[in-house]
Formats: C-alpha cells, structure tokens, sequence
C-alpha cells in the first residue's frame, strides 16, 4: 500500500525505472584484483551480534571505501546493543551493477542500498513502501560528527530533491546522495609539459617554447592553473592538429561506450555553457530560455555569422523548444569535429570489444615503453577513471616506478568554451551519477542499526576517507585540510580544484513532468531524439548529417514527441 503521505504528484508518476545508464563502467580489469596492500582477513559469522546487510554499486570507485567504511563503523558501535541478548555488530557487503526497483527491495535480503543510476521518486511511488524514512538522521545533529547535520552538507538543489514534500508541508528524506561525477576530458599533464602542449597568449597557436608566455585558459586570469589549456573550441582543435601533426593521438574514447560516453560528453558541454540556471530548465520546464536557436522553416537562422538566438517562457507544454538551447548547437558541432577529423580520435573508438578498461589502458601505455602507440593527449572518462584503472597502474608501476599512479601527473580539463564571449564566465562541474543511499523498511530491531551505519557514512571523516581512497568525491560539502590533500594523486586534486571553482549542476529533478518522462529525457536518448537516432552512430556515417542538420533534426523529432502536455 502506498505512502499516505505521498503528494498526488508522486502517486501518477509512471512506473518508468529503466533508464540509460551513465553510471561509472564496471567490468573485468586486464590485470585482475588490486591489493591493496592489507592482508584479507576472514570474516566469521559472530551470531551474539547484530547481522546488517549492506548492497552496494561495485563500478568505477571500487570496494575499499566500503570495507574501510564497514571496519570503522563495526568497531565504533561493537558496544552498542540493538537486538536482546546480542551487543556489536557485523556488517556485510556484497557489490554488484543492478538498477533497484522498490519491489527488488522489499522482497530482496539487504538492508542497506548505496545505488547508481537510481530512480528515487519511482521508487518512493511504487506503492511498496520499500524505503525507510531517514529525516531523523538527515536533520538531527549527528553525534558520531561533532553535531552537524547531514542536511547541513546538502545544496540547496539536493534538500529540493531529497525531500519529499508530505501532505502537511513537511519534506522527508528517505534517501541521502552517495558519490558524484559526469564525462570530462582528462588531459596527459606530463605530455603536455615535456612536449610544451600549451597555447600562446593573444594567439591561436601551440606555444614554441617552455618560456614563451601562455594564454589565460577558459578562466580568463593570468597566474592561474588553467593558464595555457585552450580557451575555446576553436583553441582545442588548433592543440589536436598539433597533436595529430606531431604524431601523437589527440582523443582517446572506449568504442564499446562510445553511444553513452559521447552523449554525456556533449551535455557536460551544453551545461558548461548555459550555465547551471539555464540548464536546470531541462529539469523545471518552468523559467524563461534566454538563447533558444532562432529556426525558419525548420533551418538555423543565422546573424552575423553565428546563430540567431531569442527568449522564450518554457512550459511542460513547449518543451521541446529546450532542444534548441544554443549550448546544445555547439555541444554537436564540437562532437562532430573530433569524430570525423582523421587523426583527432584513437583506432578503436568505435570498435564494439573497446571497453572502458581497455581506453584507460591505452591511455595510460600511450608513449611509454609498455606500447608501440604514440602519446595520447585527452581521455573522455569520468573522475573514477583513476581508481577504474588502478589495477593498470599498479602493474605498471611494478616493473618501472616511474609509472606508478602516484608519479603520473595528469589532470582534469576546465572545459574550453564554444565562444571568445563566454571565456571567463566561470565553469560547470556536472553530476549525472543519481547515485543514493537507502535503507529498507521494516527492519524491526535491526532499523536503527542501518540507520546508524547511513549517517555514519555522511560524517566528515567517512567523507574524507572515501575522498582519499578514491580520489572521486561523495555529493556533500566538505573539505579536506591541506594534509588531506597532499595525500591525493595529481589527478585528484585537479578535480578538487575545478570542483571548488565550479558551479555544480545535478542532472536530476523532481519536477513532476520530469519525473514522468524521466527515461525519454535521459541524455543519451535525450539527444537521440527520444530514441529515432543518436549523433554517435550518425557522425560515423560515410553519407552523414552536419551536426547543424542533426540539430534541426532532433529539434523537428521533439516538435512532435508525444511527452508535451
């Protein structure tokens, strides 16, 4: 039986779970399982204490958060009795890659869920009562956190989604974020610096020197990290045909993920762009559009030589006018350009048996004495990539020190900005992860015992502990002292950095329209025109759409999607 508390809102939401995953690629790495250095201990069934059962999403960021997490919780509650007659308590993972239902929960074994790729409002609208209510632990001070509160560690976004508004007007939580990411370019910060990949000032041209002064980057100051990575696109491809000019291979992608990684590609490109207020109109549908696409006739109307553009007050009834943002116009043409220009992108960005591992990989031999390939300059990937392909790393750094993942320098790209205009406008980081944390309902004596191990898994020191190991970031806000962060790779850092300069866009909305169509708007077949055709598949095409005939395209198919109320 439904949730009587549940709005009107959530009870016709269509039961809609499936949903392209963006999630971090799980899979078999080359080199089998890391060691993390800590000897496997066996654990042993103790029936005096409480058993809790705890699920989680083994992908990109691994398992080690979860042990560690498991082992310092079991021995801050060992005295603690939640069941007569038993005191302590064992906690026991299991990982796996499956998307939830509410019913998957109610009648499944595990007590606990750290979920991606999640449908919370599906799930709270099944009509299983699958979730137990975690407000007490969201706003109660936490005393295992010297008192704050989980709600206090939310956006003003999060608190918006996560809370559930009741019938009385109150907001319940019945899950909490887990960890946060999106597609990006990772850029060879060693290759960049020993072959000098950096653009000139006041020119659109690869420095000639170490000494030459460089450009101000997409954040538009000098003396800042970002001085020298191109500004705009137009810098970026001028730095892939010296790249492709010397050799070496600008762009390297997994070919069996091409479809999904290219696709959040481009709308981490489409949100740096319009910025996070514009953007989140994809999730509202209620604001006003201030640079839709001017189209005639079905073609772009051009002034000046770019596109014409105007405002417009969006609706549930004329959404589809979003799918001519001019962020998105630009977003294509970007990936039109490094998919169809001989010498941008790696040989096997569209072979089927590329996987995830399989790119990291090249990425990380690519010029060095374990390949024949040359140097590789970007690899499109998420902020796990690093913990992903660890394993590599450890193998590599086993037979030559110098390509253990501590001294391998690479970095983060600020993306480059489609115009000379938007340089210096500030940046967006994207989360497409919906990656929560729930509880099961009806536990009896063992609810507080999964509620405990939720908010202790939101404290400060699990935060920064997941951080550390990682090298990816759980979806709150903390910080980590300047000790903390030494201890983080390169990478990590860069993302660290970028993250903080960043505003932060979270590809998930509450909105009632949104929700029921949550799965014809997911990115990948929300530029594939709800499913009639995708840019990946038509870019590679010998006979291929432009990208501006694609976006006329997909604006036409939206135009006549059945979804606009």
């Amino acid at each position: 039986m439904m949730k009587k508390w549940l709005s009107k809102t959530l009870a016709c939401l269509l039961a809609c779970t499936s949903v392209f995953s963006i999630a971090a690629c799980g899979g078999s790495n080359p080199y089998g399982d890391l060691d993390d250095g800590e000897e496997e201990v066996e654990k042993v069934l103790d029936p005096t204490k409480t058993q809790l059962q705890v699920n989680f999403f083994d992908a990109g960021y691994g398992s080690e958060y979860m042990r560690k997490l498991i082992a310092r919780f079991e021995e801050a509650y060992k005295d603690v009795s939640y069941e007569d007659g038993k005191t302590g308590i064992q906690v026991w993972q299991e990982g796996d890659m499956r998307q939830y239902t509410a019913q998957d929960i109610a009648s499944g074994s595990k007590d606990v869920y750290f979920m991606e790729s999640a449908d919370y409002y599906s799930i709270c609208a099944s009509g299983a009562g699958a979730l137990e209510d975690l407000t007490g632990i969201v706003t109660n001070p936490n005393p295992d956190d010297n008192g704050k509160t989980i709600l206090s560690k939310l956006s003003q976004q999060q608190k918006n989604y996560y809370g559930i508004t009741t019938t009385d007007g109150d907001a319940k939580y019945y899950a909490i974020p887990h960890y946060e990411g999106g597609y990006g370019l990772i850029y060879n910060k060693d290759l960049f610096d020993r072959e000098n990949y950096y653009m000139a000032d006041g020119a659109n041209r690869v420095v000639t020197s170490a000494t030459e002064k460089r450009g101000t980057g997409p954040d538009g100051q000098y003396g800042t990290s970002d001085d020298g990575l191109p500004r705009t696109y137009d810098e970026f491809f001028t730095l892939c045909d010296e790249m492709a000019y010397r050799g070496d291979t600008p762009i390297c992608w997994s070919g069996k993920y091409s479809e999904t990684y290219l696709a959040e590609f481009v709308n981490y490109l489409a949100a740096d762009y319009e910025g996070v207020e514009q953007m989140q109109l994809n999730l509202s549908f209620s604001g006003t559009a201030k640079d839709l696409v001017v189209m005639d006739n079905g073609k772009v109307v051009f002034e000046n030589g770019k596109p014409k553009t105007e405002s417009l007050e969006i609706t549930t009834a004329n959404g589809a006018e979003l799918s001519r943002q001019l962020g998105k116009y630009y977003a294509l043409q970007f990936l039109e350009k490094i998919m169809t220009t001989d010498g941008y992108y790696n040989d096997d960005a569209y072979t089927p048996s590329h996987t995830h591992v399989m790119a990291q990989q090249d990425f990380l031999e690519a010029g060095t004495k374990f390949s024949e390939d040359e140097d590789m300059g970007f690899l499109i990937d998420g902020p796990w990539w690093e913990m992903e392909s660890e394993a590599v790393s450890s193998m590599l750094g086993k037979q030559d020190a110098a390509f253990a993942q501590k001294n391998r320098n690479f970095g983060w790209l600020p993306l480059p900005k489609a115009t000379e205009e938007k340089v210096g406008t500030g940046s967006v980081y994207l989360d497409s992860m919906s990656a929560i944390v729930c509880v099961k309902s009806g536990l009896g004596p063992k609810k507080q015992a999964a509620l405990d191990f939720v908010r202790f898994s939101a404290t400060d020191e699990s935060l920064v502990e997941f951080t550390q190991i990682t090298g990816t970031f759980k979806s709150y806000n903390y910080t980590l002292t300047e000790e903390q962060q030494a201890e983080l790779t390169p990478f990590a850092k860069s993302v660290l950095e970028h993250k903080s300069k960043s505003a932060l866009y979270v590809a998930d909305g509450n909105n009632a329209f949104y929700l029921k169509n949550r799965t014809a708007l997911s990115t990948v077949r929300y530029y594939a025109a709800n499913g009639v055709m995708t840019p990946v598949a038509e870019f590679k095409k010998e006979n291929r759409l432009s990208a501006q005939t694609y976006f006329e395209k997909m604006y036409d198919q939206w135009k006549k999607s059945q979804i606009w109320e």
